[in-house]
């Protein structure tokens, strides 16, 4: 092997390995973007594939062409393989002929290349346009937009006409080829040939009529020639495009095209099918310079005869309006091969990535366009209304919506559906097409069309028997339903789930397929959403949720134990008891027989609509729960704002952990609740601590306090004032407890007994706050919290890791702290706060671990400790402020400096 033939294939082998990497890494950017990491690493293996490239190509730099779907290196064809390939098409789709990297590009100018091209899919010029913005200024990197190529492959078949004919006919090649590409050109041709004939029969004086018509073809629609008013058959325009075809074909074989013989072929048509060539001609000439390449003269002329043809046809009475199409069709068969024969800019279309349309639907698009006002109103109020492409009823009813006239727009709405039942085939398959691309004129359209449009594509949907019908007017129907709940159109999405329902119960497969692609089930998280930023619920909502029971109590739900705010709650809490016996029963489900996690959800909820089920089946539930668990059902029922949340917390107080007790004693304090007195008495009298802990009776006195017990007086002065020689019995932490709530409860008698309590002012500065009636919040802060001065350390002691924390913020019940690992939201923790002789320790639940923080909420504690946690509170000099954000329970007010 020579030198040379060694360095080519090195060349071809270093280029083809950097138009793969290239290839990736564009689609890479498209899907991830260019900063990904798999993108980043990408653009390295496309640079060093470049540069090994480069090398090959010596001083000259790297030049990649296009020509169709072949890649060029240097002008040289590639062999075809796949990436290779791909990157042409991509280079043509955008009108490139090549780009030229430059020996001094840099990496950087790679990656500029890469980002100018667009996220989707974009419009061959847009990349083009964006291609060389992007790289206007740099000189490392040209895209150039002329092509290697001197043949045009779209207008190939045409030009080789023309030079047949240029070297038949010597000097009039230039207008044959300028009769063969504008339409005023041949239809002076074609006017000429008949002022002959017309002057022969007329003792040689010409005929005025067609030289008028030579002369202003560009600027008049009717020609000299008289027309023909009889309706012509379909064998003469497809005559008409067959003499087109052999026009661009260069004539029939063995035949040369000259103008003689095109004004003879011309005079040989039928009269009425020459006044319709003419009139067409004349048409084209009459909106200015012809077409562009890709839409071929011939072709759009072609497409002139097939339109005026139909439409005067049918304004002649000789078919109907159902029959337009149908003719159409055959008549565009005829057109696909002149199409052909003048290269297809469908062709061109596919290789930009967007899909063809029928040609007929085009040539139907067309005809409807030209059909006068009352034509069209005519058709689209009948029984005919199908035949009518959706394009032109779209463009239609919103000119009619803009003129105001909503009764119109409303009766073609509803006659274009009522022809889903028609009794022909190709009319229902049409219009259920036809349904699922009108879905947002449906939606848009004013009274209950898109309602009326669904119940009627329902009805036929049970009758329909066809399964190809069937599965179209199916998507059409879920296109309507999800039309509507884009729309909040409820009446609409009652009638979709109601049509569901009536096809399950005729052809159950088909039924249960169909309610998920409806739009509703899987969207009603939404519906609720909307509700709740609307602050009403709105009419129809509940409704559509009662068909969808299961989904809609799941959905109530979940989203009753995300609010947070009051009237958040209360709506959710009215739209579920809108829905009474199929809401209650799924939830009484839930509660009753599902996993502890899943019973415990429902609690929120239950606790609005019947608190009795909890009073009946939370007991044994609560027995098979962990810790964390009973946590999360305190937090509910008092997040809930039941007026009924206190008396059940009572009930359920025996059957809850020791360390969640303490909080549920919190909770019932808090709620209001003045039958809890009783047994709150009954608790701070005991002393043994096998049944009540020391930390759930200090609990158990505050309540008495937020609940102005004033039965409870007796038990109070008792631990406040009773002394064993000079000593007080009771510990100090219980007896400040006891004093606060006396404070509450008999203020006059607080006041005189404070001063020779033995407790310092400091100890009594930290008082359990009391609800607030009007808080935008069920569950509040129950404690004054602190911005801490300096944080304070804590660590934890009983997990597998031993976890640092630095507490900020902090209160007699938990705090908020930055902590350098992560721990899972609900784990019961034991913390050691501080340092030194003052450590605090506490059991802790995690309520938050979010990057901002951690929050924690105490459990269980000493009172020994407890004091400590109230002193080390004492001791710091700066408090959060007030207002009624820091009252909500958990909140985390903006850190102050």
């Amino acid at each position: 092997m020579s030198s040379e033939t060694q360095t080519s294939s090195a060349k071809t082998t270093a280029t083809r390995a950097f138009v793969r990497s290239l290839n990736i890494l564009l689609k890479f950017a498209r899907l991830y973007g260019l900063e990904h990491a798999r993108s980043m690493e990408q653009l390295q293996t496309a640079w060093t594939d470049l540069r090994a490239a480069m090398a090959e190509e010596g001083d000259a730099g790297l030049s990649l062409g296009a020509s169709g779907n072949q890649l060029l290196l240097d002008g040289v064809p590639l062999d075809p393989a796949p990436a290779e390939r791909s990157f042409a098409q991509l280079l043509s789709a955008a009108g490139l002929s090549s780009i030229h990297f430059l020996p001094k590009i840099v990496e950087d100018d790679l990656a500029k290349f890469v980002r100018a091209f667009p996220a989707g899919n974009a419009k061959p010029s847009a990349l083009a346009e964006q291609l060389k913005a992007a790289l206007a200024n740099n000189p490392n990197l040209r895209v150039n937009e002329v092509r290697f190529v001197a043949e045009d492959a779209e207008v190939a078949d045409v030009r080789v006409a023309a030079n047949q004919t240029a070297r038949t006919l010597g000097a009039d090649a230039a207008q044959v080829k300028e009769w063969l590409n504008d339409p005023q050109k041949l239809l002076q041709l074609i006017a000429a040939a008949q002022g002959v004939k017309a002057r022969s029969g007329r003792d040689g004086s010409a005929d005025p009529g067609a030289q008028a018509g030579a002369g202003t073809a560009g600027s008049q629609e009717t020609p000299a020639k008289t027309v023909a008013s009889r309706p012509s058959s379909e064998d003469e325009i497809l005559g008409v495009l067959r003499l087109l075809g052999q026009m661009v074909q260069n004539g029939p074989p063995g035949s040369e095209l000259v103008p003689a013989q095109i004004q003879s072929q011309v005079q040989q048509l039928p009269e009425y099918s020459q006044g319709l060539l003419q009139r067409a001609l004349a048409a084209l000439a009459a909106r200015g310079p012809s077409p562009a390449v890709g839409q071929n003269m011939m072709v759009k002329l072609a497409e002139e005869l097939a339109v005026k043809f139909a439409l005067e046809q049918y304004q002649q009475g000789a078919v109907r309006a159902s029959a337009v199409r149908r003719m159409l069709d055959r008549v565009s068969q005829e057109i696909e091969g002149l199409r052909k024969a003048v290269g297809l800019h469908e062709e061109h279309a596919a290789r930009a990535g967007t899909p063809a349309e029928p040609h007929v639907e085009r040539l139907a698009e067309q005809f409807w366009e030209r059909m006068p006002e009352s034509g069209k109103r005519g058709v689209l109020t009948s029984a005919e209304a199908w035949c009518v492409p959706t394009r032109s009823i779209r463009s239609y009813v919103e000119e009619l919506a803009k003129q105001g006239e909503s009764e119109l727009v409303q009766g073609v709405l509803r006659h274009y559906v009522s022809c889903v039942g028609h009794k022909e085939r190709e009319a229902r398959r049409q219009v259920a097409a036809g349904l699922a691309e009108l879905a947002e004129v449906y939606g848009a359209g004013e009274g209950d069309s898109l309602e009326f449009a669904i119940a009627r594509l329902g009805s036929q949907l049970c009758l329909e028997r066809e399964n190809e019908l069937h599965t179209l007017e199916a998507a059409a129907l879920a296109r309507l339903s999800q039309e509507g709940v884009t729309r909040r159109n409820y009446p609409a999405m009652l009638r979709a789930l109601d049509c569901a329902a009536s096809l399950e119960a005729q052809r159950p497969t088909a039924g249960q397929e169909l309610w998920p692609r409806l739009g509703v089930e899987g969207r009603l998280a939404e519906l609720l959403d909307d509700a709740l930023r609307r602050k009403a619920v709105p009419e129809g909502l509940p409704a559509v949720l009662a068909k969808l029971p299961s989904v809609a109590a799941n959905q109530l739900m979940a989203q009753f134990n995300r609010c947070t705010y009051r009237e958040d709650c209360n709506l959710i809490a009215q739209i579920a008891a809108a829905l009474d016996k199929p809401c209650l029963t799924y939830l009484r489900d839930l509660l009753r027989g599902n996993r502890p996690l899943e019973a415990v959800e429902t609690l929120g909820l239950l606790s609005r609509l019947q608190p009795e089920a909890i009073s009946e089946f939370l007991p044994s539930r609560l027995r098979e729960a962990a810790p964390a668990l009973q946590d999360r059902a305190v937090r509910l029922l008092a997040c809930g704002g039941a007026p009924e949340r206190g008396n059940l917390l009572l009930d359920l107080l025996p059957f809850f952990d020791a360390l969640v007790r303490p909080l549920a004693l919190e909770e019932i304090g808090m709620s209001g609740t003045p039958q809890a007195v009783p047994k709150l008495i009954q608790m701070a009298e005991e002393e043994n601590p096998a049944v009540c802990t020391a930390y759930a009776r200090l609990k158990a006195i505050e309540a008495l306090g937020r609940l102005r017990g004033t039965q409870a007086a007796p038990v109070l002065h008792h631990l406040l004032e009773t002394k064993q020689l000079w000593r007080w019995v009771y510990p100090v932490e219980q007896r400040i407890a006891a004093l606060q709530a006396m404070q509450k409860i008999d203020p006059e008698w607080a006041r005189e007994f404070v001063g020779h309590s033995g407790l310092e002012q400091d100890d009594l500065s930290f008082t359990p706050l009391d609800p607030v009636p009007d808080s935008p919040w069920y569950r509040q802060r129950r404690y004054p919290r602190l911005r801490l001065t300096q944080p304070v350390p804590a660590v934890t002691t009983n997990l597998k890791e031993t976890f640092r924390l630095d507490i900020k913020l902090l209160s007699l019940s938990g705090g908020l702290a930055t902590f350098d690992r992560h721990i899972g939201a609900g784990t019961v923790t034991e913390l050691r706060i501080g340092s030194g002789m003052r450590t605090v320790h506490a059991h802790a639940i995690v309520r938050t671990a979010r990057t901002q923080g951690l929050t924690f909420e105490i459990l269980d504690i000493s009172l020994e400790d407890r004091y400590r946690l109230r002193k080390l509170l004492t001791g710091q000099s700066i408090r959060e402020p007030g207002g009624a954000d820091s009252r909500r329970s958990g909140h985390i007010p903006r850190a102050t400096k």
